[in-house]
């Protein structure tokens, strides 16, 4: 079954996104011409990876009992170097596990974190499908 969100807009740089239950708000940073009253379109990418990273890591540690609390992440989207033909825009995950773990399970945690869902589409040879409706 595909995924499939609807989005539309809803007044100057504004959108809302929803896959029928749940409904998100995007719009501009103010710095880009937007009111910045939600989080633009890459700080939604980020907390897509970052929201579906947490949720890997949290089923993995309880499945191996692992004295898991919690986790926190920051991610940065750091832009390509411009003039610099073979530079890549950058994705940084800085993965925080909680709770009492050993190294060899933070380690493993680390890991882990690669193996979620959104960060496999990510890196993986994707196509995107434009068309009109």
């Amino acid at each position: 079954m595909a995924d499939r969100v609807t989005c539309r807009t809803l007044g100057g740089h504004v959108v809302e996104a929803t896959n029928g239950t749940s409904t998100v708000r995007l719009d501009l940073p103010v710095a880009e011409g937007g009111p910045g009253t939600a989080m633009g379109p890459h700080e939604t990418l980020l907390a897509a990876l970052g929201g579906c990273t947490a949720m890997t890591l949290q089923v993995y540690a309880a499945r191996k009992q692992w004295p898991l609390q919690g986790v926190e992440l920051v991610l940065t989207r750091e832009k390509a170097a411009v003039g610099v033909p073979e530079a890549k825009e950058r994705l940084v995950v800085e993965v925080k596990p909680l709770g009492p773990l050993d190294d060899a399970q933070r380690q493993k945690l680390l890991e882990i974190a690669q193996k979620c869902p959104v960060y496999r589409t990510l890196t993986s040879d994707l196509d995107v499908v434009e068309r009109l409706a």
